[in-house]
This record gives C-alpha cells, structure tokens and sequence, in this order.
C-alpha cells in the first residue's frame, strides 16, 4: 500500500501509561512516512494523558474502564464508524482483541499470542521480555514502512503551562540554575515494584551526605504518604513538598529541568529516561532490559540476587540497603563527573 493511498490509520493501546509511551517512536515514524494520514490513537482514559500533546496524533478515542452503559454503546459505534486503511494493536490483550475484531480496517497487524490470533492480517512473533519494548513496538510499525525506522527514546509532550508550573516549583524550592537537581521518586502503585520507604530514607541521607546535589521528590496520585514516609524516616533534613504537581506534563517539564533520578520501577521511570536524565532503579523483577533502553551506562537497575523466578513477585523485598547505596555511589562518582565537566 503506497502512503498516498493511505488515508487513515489507527493505533491501538489501552494499558497502562508506561506501556502507552512505549508507542511514542513508533508513531512518530509512521507520522514521518504518512504525513498526510489522519493518525487516531485508541486508547484508556488513564492512558491518554501521556500522549495528550503529541503532534503525530490527529484524534483520540478513549475508552473508560468503568464507563457506564450508554457512553459505552456510544464508544462502541466510534470505533466501527470509520473505515480505516491500517489497524496496529500494540498490545493484544483481551480488550484489544476485542475491540479489533470491531474495529473495520483493511489490515490489522498485532503480534501473534498463544490466543487471541483471530481476526488479524499479519501476525508477528511475540514480545522478547529481553528486548526494548520500543524496539518490539517498532517491529510492528516497521510493517508499514518504506524503510524500517530506527529507535528513538519515547518522548513526552507538554505545553508552555506546564513548563512554567515546573519553574514555580523549582523556584520554590530555592534551586538555582547552578545546583545539581535529583529527582526522587519512592512510588509505585505496584507493590512488587515498591522499594519501601525506609530503604529509600537510607538512600536519600547517603546521598545528601555524599554529593553535592538538591533533592526534589515526585509523587503521583494516592502516593504522596510514601513520599512523607521517607522525609520521616531521614537523618539529613529533606526538601519540603508543600507543592502540588498537577499532571503527567508538569512532571516531564519537572524532569527535563533536573539532572538526575533515582526511583522505583514505574511510569515516572519512563518519563525521566524520555527527558534525558541518568537513571537509577531498585528492581525487583528479571526484566529490567524490556524497560531499559539498549547499550547505555546511565541508567542503571539493581536486582537481588535471588533468581528464583517462582518468587518473581517478592524479590524487591529480599534487595538490601547496602547492595543498593553500593551501586549507587559507583552511578553517581560517574554522573557527577559528567555533570562537572
């Protein structure tokens, strides 16, 4: 199909905001390859805000988990009422493949599962947990394309408000253009994600007694107790967080301002790789690869030791205080060399 034919094209991902970023270089290259295209990106409410801003994507249509009956109907007849040229379904969950099988394309390309096959033109072999999960996505935008696209981080996009609610922020906390800034971002709505409070206090008083850094916590919604639970647990005198951080997009203008972040495995993770910042992660599971960009040496995951995959959910747990200041003085000797230079 030669792009001047292609008229319109939907992309499917409904899970979780990290998942959906993950999209980013993927239609940023099929924006690049049909410039002409009307570009509709269906995906959840909770979802849509990551990708809000995006200059590649023409219309949104959002699905709402709990949505009641009659919005529902309503967002059934939005998704048939088009007939689209392309269909790519990034991640073919149950819901997905049930809105594919809906949704009235001339091509619909996902990856190929143990289920969940019907219904789609081209199938390719599944996720490989040890690869990029951009890299896999891309695999499914490489399909369409003249010439297969090459990786870029996923980015974010915000606005001028956001920019100047994250200036607001920094300027109250009196950092200076000339200050080291870490981000700090003890959270996780996942719980096997969630390096605990105490061990985070520990990390945060090593690293103030340390290095010659100002640290600035991060929270997202229903999380800032955990953020009050480590300034609690802190020796050192720790930041205030008498501010309010009112969206996704004030957090990535947040981080494009800082140098540094320090964090659980999560969505925020994401966003400071896609603003460029040097990373370090506790990890409590085996794929930190699927989430970690390729052939770098800033962003840095520390796992147990134990490999026993049966305990794949509880191994954050057994990840030791020492062994995670440890790898995180080598981290920061680094960084904090570059930064200097």
């Amino acid at each position: 199909m030669k792009p001047a034919d292609v008229k319109h094209i939907a992309l499917m991902q409904l899970k979780a905001i990290g998942d959906t970023l993950m999209c980013e270089p993927s239609i940023a290259a099929i924006r690049r390859e049909y410039p002409k295209a009307e570009i509709t990106f269906i995906t959840s409410d909770v979802a849509y805000e990551i990708l809000r801003y995006h200059p590649g994507i023409d219309r949104f249509i959002i699905w709402g988990k709990k949505t009641p009956l009659f919005p529902y109907l309503g967002f059934l007849r939005r998704l048939r009422k088009p007939l689209y040229d392309i269909l790519i379904d990034f991640h073919k969950n149950p819901r997905s493949h049930q809105f594919a099988l809906l949704i009235r394309a001339r091509r619909k390309i996902s990856f190929r599962s143990a289920r969940r096959n019907i219904g789609y033109d081209v199938l390719l072999p599944d996720y490989d947990l040890d690869t990029y999960v951009p890299i896999e996505k891309l695999r499914l935008a490489n399909h369409i394309l003249s010439q297969p696209a090459s990786l870029t981080i996923p980015k974010v996009y915000y606005s001028e408000v956001h920019r100047q609610a994250a200036n607001a922020i920094f300027a109250k906390q009196g950092i200076s253009n000339s200050d080291i800034v870490m981000i700090v971002s003890p959270v996780s709505k996942v719980s096997k994600r969630l390096w605990k409070p105490p061990h985070f206090a520990r990390l945060c008083d090593f690293i103030l007694q340390n290095y010659p850094v100002k640290i600035i916590f991060t929270w997202g919604p229903g999380e800032k107790h955990l953020v009050e639970e480590v300034k609690r647990l802190m020796q050192e005198a720790s930041p205030e967080i008498d501010y309010k951080i009112d969206s996704l997009h004030t957090l990535a203008a947040m981080y494009e301002k800082a140098d540094l972040w320090v964090g659980n495995d999560s969505g925020p993770r994401h966003l400071a790789i896609g603003a460029g910042l040097p990373t370090f992660t506790p990890f409590g599971h085996f794929w930190h690869r699927h989430w970690t960009p390729p052939d770098t040496d800033i962003h840095v995951c520390v796992e147990p030791d134990n490999r026993d995959p049966k305990l794949a959910g509880d191994r954050i747990d057994t990840l030791s205080s020492e062994k995670v200041v440890s790898a995180c003085k080598l981290w920061l000797d680094a960084m904090i060399s570059r930064i200097n230079k």
